[in-house]
């Protein structure tokens, strides 16, 4: 409020200098995020590799078998 009248304030009352410096740190983050994440990722699937490994897969087990609880039904 100023001289009693309202005004909207676009920058929520924060130098736009940091605005920036906030949003050019959010890209710059987002941008060391992706290449990090393409750099280090190995891809997976039959489209990437000729003779993919399948994944290790066990039979369930229940839970009161694994922890050789006994069961509450007699």
């Amino acid at each position: 409020v100023y001289d009693g009248k309202e005004y909207f304030d676009i920058w929520f009352g924060i130098d736009p200098l940091y605005w920036g410096i906030t949003a050019f740190s959010i890209v710059a983050y987002g941008a060391v995020l992706k290449n990090a994440a393409l750099k280090y990722n190995k891809p997976y699937g039959t489209n990437t590799l000729e003779a993919p490994q399948p994944l290790e897969s066990k039979p369930f087990v229940q839970k009161l078998d694994e922890d050789n609880i006994p069961t509450w039904k007699k």
